[in-house]
């Protein structure tokens, strides 16, 4: 993928592989880059140290302030995306926003959600 901020460079394996690498809170494969207590701590955590026992602000890595969720969106409409709850890594390339982007987007993301299985009720 070109063009994106800065001119960065990435293939969409590489970027998937990270997204993976957070979903295990620090390794990949038998590789361990970090431990999870310091993924832990790039989490969403609320600024009280900074900003005093009142602050609401969160900062951390999660999308929105979920630290269950974890992402980034580009102008070109790349996505990357970590869901810590469904132990899902969605990663989509592109250089340029499509001219049908709005029209398939949801689609996309519906077609994501529908084939995660979820498990059935016992009635």
């Amino acid at each position: 993928m070109l063009g994106t901020h800065a001119d960065a460079q990435s293939v969409p394996l590489d970027i998937a592989k990270f997204g993976q690498l957070l979903l295990n809170q620090g390794s990949y494969g038998k590789l361990q880059f970090f431990r999870p207590e310091t993924f832990q701590k790039m989490l969403p955590q609320k600024l009280t140290k900074t900003l005093g026992p009142e602050a609401v602000k969160t900062f951390g890595i999660g999308l929105d302030g979920n630290p269950d969720r974890i992402g980034h969106g580009a102008a070109s409409a790349a996505t990357f995306h970590v869901d810590r709850t469904e132990q899902l890594v969605v990663v989509m390339t592109r250089n340029k926003m499509g001219k049908v982007q709005d029209k398939y987007n949801g689609k996309f993301w519906q077609a994501i959600r529908d084939g995660i299985d979820k498990p059935t009720e016992k009635k």
